[in-house]
């Protein structure tokens, strides 16, 4: 693991030893020691006065660093700079950006950034080389096994399985705040054959045992992310189009095994609490304009009030306010200040998010409201 610039080496008594890796991420852990990389910024160059950009400047080289379970370091440089890198049986899986970046017009204004990236498999022999050339190894398909978030189904990405390429993902046909999840399988040519509902949730992970695919779905909300939503393992059969649960959200208990929380608050935990209480206290004049007048964080809200809500460790700000989704009854939104140890946190743009969720209607319907107040 990595924290800042030191990388520790654990095993199950715990830490085994420390060294520093400046300038490098720890990516990936395999064969003879853990792999870090030094990720540069790659420039895309600039925009004309006609809005077109020209072309980017030549990438700089990449940097590989390889740390061993003695702690000894060996760096490997690349002719191309490194995003990605992961471990795999036949070597070190490297993504690599292949030549500068191109803007890609996305309409009226806009672009958007090919960075040209592509994964090439190094044998781990390979890599006791000073120097890698990209061109010398073959490029092999990265495919994902982690949250997909929406739904792309495409050939030679996904899961392969029962003949057909398997993507995961929400539904972007569904509703706003509740998307369904779903299962697709497609074809070579991307012809979609089978599609599996999963309910409602997103998946955290998957992967393939035999001829299944397991997934990791949490069923918390789409909108946002909830620490205490549960998660359960489903088990798609891709021949018979099916999915049963194979564990269920309480199937598996952890707490034995968590950090115990501190006996009692950090120093000047309640200081922290009234200053965001404060931040929260003025949503109803968010903004001023240059001639003074103030403004409520998003259109139409009015009545605005906030209050700290429970106590350590389990303190946030609550905020409830009256808006035209909701004529009848109040809004209301828990703002948590301290994390699952009690540790204070700062909720930065928690008031931006909840802006965003108001003028965009990503908001429960009304029928989920209690005694007339809706939890958003």
């Amino acid at each position: 693991m990595q924290h800042g610039e030191t990388l520790g080496l654990l095993d199950a008594d715990g830490v085994r030893g420390t060294c520093r890796a400046a300038g490098a991420t720890l990516l990936a852990a395999g064969g003879p020691g853990a792999w870090l990389a030094e990720i540069p910024y790659i420039d895309v160059g600039e925009a004309g006065p006609d809005g077109t950009w020209g072309p980017a400047p030549p990438l700089p080289d990449g940097r590989i660093v390889l740390v061993t379970p003695d702690r000894r370091h060996r760096e490997i440089r690349l002719d191309r700079p490194v995003s990605v890198l992961a471990a795999d049986p036949g070597g070190l899986l490297v993504t690599v950006s292949e030549r500068p970046p191109e803007a890609i017009p996305t309409g009226p204004g806009g672009n958007t950034f090919d960075y040209h990236r592509t994964t090439l498999i190094v044998p781990w022999q390979a890599l006791g080389a000073d120097r890698i050339v990209c061109a010398d190894h073959p490029r092999v398909e990265r495919r994902h096994t982690g949250n997909p978030g929406w739904l792309r189904p495409r050939p030679h990405a996904g899961w392969w399985a029962g003949g057909l390429w398997w993507s995961g993902g929400w539904d972007p046909a569904g509703s706003k705040i509740d998307r369904p999840l779903l299962a697709v399988g497609v074809d070579d040519e991307g012809a979609e054959q089978a599609r599996v509902a999963l309910g409602r949730g997103s998946i955290r992970a998957g992967c393939i045992v035999g001829e299944r695919i397991w997934l990791a779905v949490w069923r918390g909300r789409f909108l946002h992310v909830d620490a205490d939503a549960p998660a359960d393992v489903v088990v798609l059969d891709p021949v018979a189009r099916r999915v049963a649960q194979a564990l269920a959200p309480d199937a598996v208990v952890i707490a034995a095994h968590c950090w115990p929380p501190p006996s009692a608050p950090p120093a000047h935990v309640m200081e922290h609490a009234e200053q965001w209480l404060g931040r929260f206290a003025g949503l109803e004049a968010f903004w001023t304009d240059e001639a003074g007048a103030t403004a409520p964080l998003a259109a139409g809200m009015t009545d605005a009030r906030a209050a700290l809500d429970g106590e350590w460790p389990d303190l946030a700000v609550r905020v409830t306010f009256r808006h035209p989704y909701f004529p009848g009854g109040l809004l209301s939104r828990r703002i948590p200040l301290v994390d699952e140890l009690g540790r204070p946190v700062e909720p930065e743009y928690a008031d931006i998010g909840l802006m965003e969720d108001l003028d965009t209607g990503y908001l429960p319907p009304m029928t989920e409201a209690v005694d007339g107040i809706l939890e958003i």
